[in-house]
């Protein structure tokens, strides 16, 4: 059963001026240089974006998300390059020193630069941030992120647009969860 504040994208009401906050794993399929995993949701979700750009729509980035791209980038990266025969025991010691990761970088640099043409910088003014609101998801089952992530949309009463799983048997009324 679907959760009752979840939203799929194909049946989400756009409307001008609403605000979205994108998870990291959108991102990732809409900018990641290298992931390519699912061309079909890759398409749904540029589709999305062009959509609630078209409508004057906010999509909120801030400095947690863009580190968890790029870690989640050069992480998917290193594991290629592993799986490619490349034998390296340590991601930072070993990869880091490599030209491989040195061009990775500068592709995640660019991705992050197309993230913040089409997105609005959020200051998340931690000072006054509910941490035990944020504590009480996180004792539940999500990561501590994914929780402050929540926390924020719910805070500012924005969409909260994601692709992880763990959020298919969240439910609440505070928060609106659309996926693709």
């Amino acid at each position: 059963m679907v959760p009752e504040n979840m939203d799929n994208i194909s049946s989400h009401s756009i409307k001008s001026n609403n605000s979205y906050f994108f998870d990291n794993n959108i991102w990732m399929f809409l900018f990641c240089p290298i992931g390519n995993t699912n061309a079909k949701k890759q398409q749904i979700l540029s589709n999305f974006l062009s959509d609630l750009l078209s409508r004057n729509c906010s999509i909120i980035v801030n400095s947690l998300i863009l580190s968890e791209f790029s870690n989640a980038s050069l992480r998917l990266d290193f594991d290629i390059y592993k799986q490619e025969g490349n034998i390296l025991s340590n991601f930072k010691k070993d990869y880091f020193k490599t030209e491989r990761c040195k061009n990775t970088r500068a592709a995640i640099s660019s991705a992050i630069k197309q993230i913040e043409k089409v997105s609005d910088k959020y200051n998340d003014q931690y000072n006054s941030i509910d941490l035990d609101s944020v504590l009480t998801y996180y004792n539940n089952f999500l990561d501590f992120n994914d929780c402050y992530f929540m926390h924020i949309c719910e805070k500012n009463n924005w969409f909260f647009v994601t692709d992880d799983k763990d959020f298919d048997i969240f439910n609440s009324t505070q928060i609106n969860i659309i996926k693709p």
